[in-house]
This record gives C-alpha cells, sequence and structure tokens, in this order.
C-alpha cells in the first residue's frame, strides 16, 4: 500500500483477482502476489521480481511474456 500500512482480507486471492478483473491495472504475478501495475517500477528479471515505485520486491512466477502480455492488456507499457 502506498501508506506502507498492510491490508488483511478475509477472502481468497483468487476471489480479490476475479473481482479485480472489472478494475483495470491489477494483476496477480503469483500465488501470492496481486499488483497495481501503475506503481511497477521495474522488473529484475534475473531474479524474477518487480520493483515497485516504494522500491519494494515482488517475486513473480509468471513469464516475462505472459506478464508483459498482462500489462500491454492494461494499456502498460514498461521496458524491461
Amino acid at each position: 500500500m502506498i501508506n506502507g500500512k498492510r491490508l488483511i482480507a478475509s477472502k481468497s486471492l483468487t476471489k480479490i483477482a476475479k473481482e479485480q478483473l472489472s478494475y483495470p491495472g491489477f494483476i496477480r504475478v503469483s500465488q501470492s502476489y496481486l499488483v497495481n501495475i501503475n506503481f511497477i517500477s521495474s522488473i529484475n528479471k534475473k531474479n524474477k521480481e518487480l520493483v515497485l515505485s516504494n522500491e519494494q520486491s515482488v517475486p513473480y512466477t509468471l513469464t516475462i511474456k505472459e506478464l508483459f502480455e498482462l500489462m500491454s492488456n492494461n494499456n502498460i507499457s514498461l521496458s524491461a
């Protein structure tokens, strides 16, 4: 979260991800992470991590091709 606080939800991430499909800009990058792509500042392909604008790293399990396809579906361009 932008303010550094964590969000605790009583729903599964699968349910949350399905609900977020109606809100463009969120992608599920691994079993444990749902990311707002507007906050991705870079992609570390060597370590398979997304670096967010707050400098936190989030691991991804998608292929780089899948990651770029999801981002392009949301009209976001980012060079790796």
